[in-house]
Formats: structure tokens, C-alpha cells, sequence
């Protein structure tokens, strides 16, 4: 009985590892793609930032990203609200 208990919990221990050693790659994997994502969206955004300064001037500008940026936003709240 003490043999059979021993082997569960050596069992268990190595299946709690593994699975911890695959919950750390997951992160460490989206956090990457996070940041080559946010890395990515600040180069687009300087873009065409740079772009809509030279077409529609200085000024509006910075208000059509940032009401672009703004409505980005909240339809992301939308659909995380939506999925509960």
C-alpha cells in the first residue's frame, strides 16, 4: 500500500511539473507575439500618423488616430463583454 502511494505521488509530482513547464512555454510564447504585435502597431501608427499629417495637416491629424485608436478600443471591450 505505502509502494502504491509512493508511485502516485511521484505520478503526480512529475505530471504537476509537466505541466507547469507547459503553462511557462505558453506564456513566455504569447508574451513574445505580444510584444512583436505592440512593437509592430507602433511602427504602423508612426506611419501613418506621418501620412495623414502630410494629407490633412497637423492638426487633425493626431484627433482621426486617436478617434481611431479610441473606437479600436471599445469595440474590443464589446466583443470581451459579449463573451461572457
Amino acid at each position: 500500500m505505502v509502494a502504491l502511494l509512493e508511485a502516485l505521488t511521484v505520478a503526480g509530482s512529475m505530471a504537476l511539473v509537466n505541466a507547469a513547464r507547459r503553462a511557462t512555454l505558453s506564456i513566455v510564447g504569447l508574451v513574445l507575439c505580444a510584444l512583436l504585435f505592440f512593437a509592430s502597431l507602433g511602427f504602423f501608427t508612426v506611419a501613418a500618423y506621418l501620412a495623414l499629417e502630410q494629407a490633412i495637416g497637423a492638426i487633425r491629424a493626431p484627433l482621426a488616430v486617436g478617434g481611431t485608436y479610441l473606437i479600436l478600443a471599445l469595440a474590443g471591450l464589446l466583443v470581451l463583454q459579449a463573451r461572457r
